[in-house]
């Protein structure tokens, strides 16, 4: 029996004039190609290349945060101070409230003695509450007591 010689054809690039992609490009929003911009039959010859129309790209997108003004307000609760008495507590009540802030008054028990935690409640995002420990700062309060942090 004769044995069939196999050829084997080496696989053929295919040129960029050969790919679709281009119609497609060249083909307008309707999906039909202009007859003006249809791929030229394929030459021996180079051919010249020209420029490729290109629409306007949209604007590049700020990749810069944006300001947290926008950003999700919290409702913070800070202890701002821890008196036996409530005569103490009354008065950094009362001074807080002249600078503007607005403290309240809570009675905790340790080891069966009350204790009068003056506390501080304020709505604000988190890029200003560093300014609002600030303003705290400025009244002899440096390091006010985070008791909680709630969405608003």
């Amino acid at each position: 029996m004769p044995q069939e010689e196999k050829h084997e054809e080496k696989p053929r690039i295919l040129r960029p004039e050969e790919l679709e992609f281009y119609d497609q490009l060249r083909s307008d929003p309707s999906g039909e190609s202009s007859p003006q911009e249809q791929p030229a039959a394929p030459t021996a010859q180079p051919s010249q290349e020209q420029p490729l129309e290109t629409a306007a790209l949209p604007p590049e997108p700020d990749l810069e945060p944006e300001p947290e003004d926008d950003a999700e307000s919290f409702i913070y609760t800070f202890q701002v101070g821890s008196f036996q008495s409530m005569e103490r507590a009354g008065g950094l009540q009362q001074r807080l409230y002249r600078e503007g802030f607005e403290a309240s008054i809570n009675r905790a028990f340790y080891e069966n003695e009350p204790w009068y935690r003056v506390i501080i409640e304020v709505e604000t995002t988190p890029s200003k509450i560093d300014n609002f420990k600030q303003r705290l700062g400025e009244q002899g309060i440096d390091q006010p007591l985070l008791r909680n942090k709630r969405p608003s």
